[in-house]
């Protein structure tokens, strides 16, 4: 046990060492943060290593140099862990590495075009990919010209015939640029997995996020079928393109009949259109016209309406929820709406009491808060979910089966519900009698007396129980895809480490 958590501090220890402390929201960033932290890390162990090799040549003078690269690389971790900026400490790195490989190369004979000389040139693809992947693509090109310059400085020494220094002996200058060959290759060919591994992982987050989205596009679709009341969706070119069951019912119309065509006529305010179609034109000016008839607003555009549909069972008062979807931008890319009646015309003019329509007090779970913050209605929907009896709820807080950290959220949406807002798409959670959570997304709006007084809020909730759960085991579906990445990474370094060494022993 001990030992266990031993290493599990180690680990700790270590990442927080590669990610210098930090997390930040840009995957892309804390890659670069990752990877330089190690690249830096290896040029401190290596650099010296390499600068025993070159003194025992003879070379004493490219020792000194790999020293400074190794104390250089020391600068560049603890800068990196101050200002977590890859980018620029990146680039300082890349710098390090090329002014040390043109070094070397000048005082190795690697310039001079003689024997194997020209085999470390290979070092330079090792540089580009280096500085793409540490820098991304714009800085990488830089470094590429850069490279591509130096490269026809070199043929302009060599075909000058400028005498090139070589400060290894006759004998061991053949292995050392055929040793350098090997070792770019090899750095070559991990570089080359390390951008196919960051490729696969870019991979299979965009497809964890595109089942997320599918899945919840399929639940959204699925909830929009099965609701009890009538709704429906049309796009910004006004065409239906969602006509649930509800809506079926309620007209006789099919879906396949009015998919892809404008809104049925049943559903017109007036000769020149709906609702939703007028809204799509000028959403200010409906709003304007219909602020008399307008029963709740709320902050993010939707809106109740209580208005006449005189082709609507021969002349029917319902009101109309209206809500915009919105892009990116925040443009309008449909609108959904739902009808509730209330009745005829004149009924529906003596209806100034906001109450749950019966459909819903049937389906969906609906409990009402008075000013006192007391559960004052609780109806048979919410007693099957919850599993608490409405004897027991009514007149209680319903504070007592809400989660204590949506609590506060809870109690500000029903004091703001009280002074007169609308919310909707509020999302809670709750637990049931025998201890089981519940997440619901809930529509919350103030209930009026005759007199136009807000008198309590009613709570329309929607189980979204199951939709969570999917969610939370994708999510953990997606930490242990990257615990298995992580442990196929340690192999692949244990390989490349192996096939290091056998290069070692060849030589």
């Amino acid at each position: 046990m001990e030992i266990r958590n031993l290493q599990r501090k180690l680990d700790r220890g270590l990442q927080n060492f590669l990610t210098c402390g930090s997390h930040p929201a840009d995957p892309e960033t804390l890659r670069k943060i990752r990877f330089l932290n190690a690249f830096c890390l290896a040029c401190v162990v290596v650099a010296p290593l390499a600068g025993l090799f070159y003194f025992f040549a003879g070379a004493a003078l490219i020792t000194h140099l790999l020293m400074a690269v190794a104390l250089l690389n020391i600068w560049i971790l603890i800068f990196l862990r101050v200002t977590k900026n890859p980018r620029i400490m990146g680039n300082f790195g890349v710098f390090v590495v090329w002014a040390a490989l043109v070094f070397i190369r000048w005082n190795t004979g690697a310039m001079a075009g003689e024997s194997l000389g020209f085999l470390p040139w290979v070092w330079n693809a090792v540089l580009i990919l280096l500085a793409v992947y540490m820098t991304g693509y714009l800085w990488g090109s830089i470094w590429a010209c850069l490279v591509f310059v130096e490269s026809g400085l070199a043929v302009y020494f060599l075909q000058a015939g400028r005498e090139v220094p070589g400060m290894l002996p006759a004998a061991v200058a053949p292995a050392h640029s055929l040793g350098a060959y090997l070792l770019g290759l090899l750095l070559t060919l991990m570089l080359a997995f390390l951008y196919e591994r960051d490729r696969q992982e870019a991979y299979e987050r965009e497809e964890l996020k595109n089942d997320s989205m599918r899945e919840l596009r399929r639940f959204a679709e699925d909830l929009l079928e099965r609701s009890p009341v009538p709704t429906f969706v049309v796009d910004r070119n006004h065409r239906v393109i969602q006509w649930n069951r509800a809506c079926r019912e309620i007209t006789g119309v099919p879906a396949e009949e009015i998919l892809g065509k404008s809104v049925w006529d049943g559903f017109f305010v007036d000769d020149e259109g709906s609702l939703v179609d007028k809204y799509l034109e000028d959403p200010e000016g409906v709003l304007e016209s219909y602020s008399s008839a307008i029963v709740s607003k709320s902050d993010s555009g939707s809106f109740a309406m209580e208005v006449l549909l005189p082709k609507f069972k021969g002349g029917t008062v319902a009101i109309l929820n209206t809500a915009p979807i919105r892009d990116d931008e925040g443009g309008i890319r449909g609108v959904i709406q739902t009808i509730q009646d209330v009745g005829d015309h004149t009924v529906g003019m003596q209806h100034h009491d906001r109450r749950i329509p019966a459909a819903i007090q049937e389906s969906l779970p609906v409990f009402e808060v008075d000013k006192k913050g007391k559960i004052s209605a609780w109806n048979p929907a919410c007693e099957r979910l919850f599993g608490y009896p409405a004897s027991r709820m009514t007149g209680g807080s319903p504070l007592q089966f809400i989660s204590k950290p949506y609590r506060p959220g809870f109690r500000e949406t029903v004091v703001k519900a009280l002074q007169g807002d609308s919310f909707s798409g509020q999302e809670w959670k709750c637990y049931a009698a025998n201890g089981d959570p519940i997440y619901v997304v809930a529509d919350v709006y103030p209930v009026r007396t005759s007199s136009g007084q807000v008198r309590a809020c009613a709570v329309v909730n929607m189980n979204v129980t199951h939709l969570k759960m999917r969610v939370k085991k994708l999510e953990r579906y997606a930490v242990d895809c990257k615990e298995k990445l992580g442990r196929l990474t340690e192999e692949y370094d244990l390989l490349q480490r192996n096939i290091a060494s056998f290069i070692r022993k060849k030589e």
